[in-house]
């Protein structure tokens, strides 16, 4: 199984939080994959948590042209900051993303939504995710907010139990523009009820990709698709979590 770790990123300036692993086949990697992400989680929290005394700790400099500067030893990190304004942005910054790491759905293996995607996987479907960043560029601090939107459409109901879904994925960073990725196509096994083509739905839950289906394009291609089905994950979660 590949591994799968959380990690904790300051380059430039810039927070980041631990990425989501990918959803691995069969149940009992999927438990596996939540076991070392809570392990790695707990890695990063400690980091994190060191990483805030050291920026609390740091004094103000109003010489230095950058938002901040590192002065490290063997054993410690000092922080030197421009300003108490630049130094408070970063702080709530990273007091922010801590307060991410303790969500146990972010623990939890993400399904991809496109060719990565295996039969077997286990995971839940990514949502649209926001995460504020504080951001240096050309020597100055920004905060804003980088924005991954995932909509999901049932393109064709095909009947009371089947429907295949269109998935499209737009990522906007602070003001910039948004930038598309392609569009991916799965099928969907569970109640259509409520659905009709082109309506936009929600998809929550724990998934499992059973298999693959061929189906028809508008121009009579024919296209291959990953079946999904949600299943009761409960049991799988407890074992996971040690509840």
């Amino acid at each position: 199984m590949q591994n799968i770790f959380f990690y904790f990123l300051m380059t430039c300036g810039c927070l980041a939080i631990p990425s989501i692993s990918h959803a691995d086949v069969n149940e009992n990697r999927f438990v596996e994959a939540i076991v070392e992400n809570i392990k790695a989680n707990r890695m990063a929290v400690e980091k994190l948590e060191s990483e805030i005394k050291a920026m609390t700790a740091g004094r103000i400099n109003r010489t230095i042209k950058k938002p901040f500067e590192q002065l490290e030893t063997r054993n410690t990190k000092r922080y030197v900051w421009r300003s108490t304004e630049d130094k408070s942005k970063a702080i709530d910054n990273a007091k922010q993303q801590l307060a991410m790491l303790g969500s146990r759905d972010n623990l939890i293996p993400r399904l991809p939504v496109g060719p990565q995607m295996k039969v077997g996987m286990i995971g839940k479907l990514p949502q649209n995710q926001s995460e504020k960043s504080v951001v240096i560029r050309n020597e100055n601090v920004f905060e804003g907010t980088k924005t991954t939107a995932y909509r999901y459409t049932a393109f064709q109901v095909i009947d009371e139990t089947n429907v295949l879904i269109k998935v499209e994925v737009k990522t906007l960073f602070f003001a910039d523009s948004a930038s598309p990725e392609p569009s991916y196509f799965f099928w969907l096994k569970g109640s259509t009820s409520g659905m009709a083509d082109g309506s936009p739905i929600e998809l929550a839950g724990v998934h499992k990709v059973t298999g693959t289906t061929q189906y028809s394009t508008a121009t009579g291609a024919s296209k291959t698709a990953f079946v999904l089905e949600k299943i009761e994950a409960g049991e799988l979660l407890k074992r996971a979590f040690g509840d």
